[in-house]
C-alpha cells in the first residue's frame, strides 16, 4: 500500500522499506503427503473425465490456478515427436515462461479431450473444486485426511511428482527444476514425502560389514579371564605372564619365607648377582654392617 501511495505522489517514502521479509518456507498451515502407487492407481479409476487432469498434475506438477489458465494452444500434441506444454507468464506463478515436455502416455490422454482441429482459445477443462476431488479420493478408498493430520487433495498430485522423482534417483537440482521452485529448501522440505522414500533400501545397499568376518570363527578368537588376585610372594596379577627375573627368585625359595629383607626384598636373581653387598646370614638374606666396613668410618 505504501508503494503505490508512492505512485501516487501522496507520500514521499517507504517507512517499512527497511523491513525484510519473513521466510515462510517450511511453515506452512497444514502438511500434505504424498500418494502412494497403489492410491493414484485407485483415483485414477475412479476419476472418469478428470482422470486427464489429475494424470497432467501427477505428471507435471502444474498448480490448480496453473492447470485453470490454460488454452488449447498451449498444447502441442499432434504431428510432433516430442509432444509439449507451453506454460504462458500470465499462467506461472513465478510470472516466467516456460516449455514441459509430456511422456507419450499423458499425451495419449491430452488427445483423448483435445482434438486436433480444438480452437485455440478453448479450454481443455474445467478443473474440479475441492469438494469433487474429496468425492472422487473417498470413492477410491483415499482418506481427504490421514491419521497424521495430513492432508491429500489436488496439490497433494504436486507433492506426489517431487516424492516419486526423489524415489527415482533424480538428483535434487533436476528435482528442483521440474517442480520450477527457486528453493531447494522448498523441494526436499516440504514436497518430498520422507515417508515414501526408499531409506530401507537405501540402507539395503550399504557394504555388510559382517560378511567381510566370513573367514573369522569364534574358535580364532581366545579370550583370556581377567583376574584381580594377586599373588602374596611375587606381587603379580594371576593370570598375567611372569618375567624370568620373577620366576627365577620364585625358584630360591625353599621351604623358608623371606624375612627381614630391607630395601632388596623381592629382587630377581638378575638383581642379586649386581650386588655384592648382599650375603646370606643364618636364616635369611642381610645387609652387610656398613658401618664397620666401611674404611672412612
Amino acid at each position: 500500500m505504501l508503494n503505490w501511495l508512492i505512485k501516487q505522489n501522496c507520500i514521499l517514502a517507504n517507512a517499512l522499506n527497511c523491513i525484510e521479509s519473513v521466510s515462510t518456507v517450511g511453515k506452512e498451515t497444514f502438511k500434505r503427503r504424498a500418494l502412494t502407487d497403489d492410491e493414484v492407481r485407485r483415483l485414477l479409476e475412479v476419476s472418469k473425465v478428470r482422470r486427464p487432469i489429475y494424470l497432467t498434475a501427477l505428471l507435471t506438477g502444474l498448480r490448480r490456478k496453473e492447470l485453470s489458465k490454460l488454452i488449447c494452444e498451449d498444447f502441442k500434441l499432434y504431428n510432433t515427436d516430442t509432444p509439449t506444454i507451453r506454460l504462458r507468464a500470465a499462467v506461472t506463478k513465478n510470472k516466467q515462461p516456460g516449455v514441459m515436455g509430456l511422456r507419450e502416455d499423458l499425451a495419449k490422454e491430452l488427445r483423448t479431450i483435445i482434438a486436433p482441429d480444438a480452437k485455440p482459445t478453448a479450454l481443455p477443462w474445467r478443473v474440479p473444486k475441492p469438494e469433487t476431488v474429496k468425492r472422487d479420493l473417498i470413492t477410491a478408498g483415499i482418506e481427504p485426511v490421514d491419521a497424521r493430520k495430513r492432508r491429500v487433495d489436488l496439490h497433494a498430485l504436486r507433492h506426489t511428482l517431487a516424492t516419486n522423482l526423489a524415489k527415482s534417483g533424480i538428483s535434487p537440482r533436476t528435482v528442483m527444476e521440474v517442480m520450477r521452485h527457486s528453493d531447494m529448501r522448498l523441494t526436499m522440505k516440504v514436497y518430498t514425502d520422507e515417508g515414501l522414500l526408499p531409506t530401507a533400501e537405501a540402507v539395503e545397499g550399504l557394504p555388510r560389514y559382517m560378511d567381510m568376518l566370513s573367514n573369522v570363527t569364534t574358535q580364532d578368537v581366545k579370550i583370556c579371564p581377567q583376574k584381580t588376585e594377586i599373588c602374596p610372594q611375587t606381587g603379580v596379577l594371576e593370570g598375567q605372564a611372569k618375567s624370568q627375573s620373577v620366576a627365577d627368585v620364585q625358584s630360591l625359595e625353599t621351604t623358608k619365607a623371606l624375612k627381614n629383607q630391607g630395601f632388596c626384598q623381592g629382587l630377581s636373581q638378575s638383581d642379586i648377582s649386581c650386588h655384592p653387598v648382599l650375603q646370606s646370614e643364618g636364616d635369611g638374606i642381610r645387609t652387610r654392617n656398613l658401618w664397620i666396613d666401611s674404611p672412612v668410618l
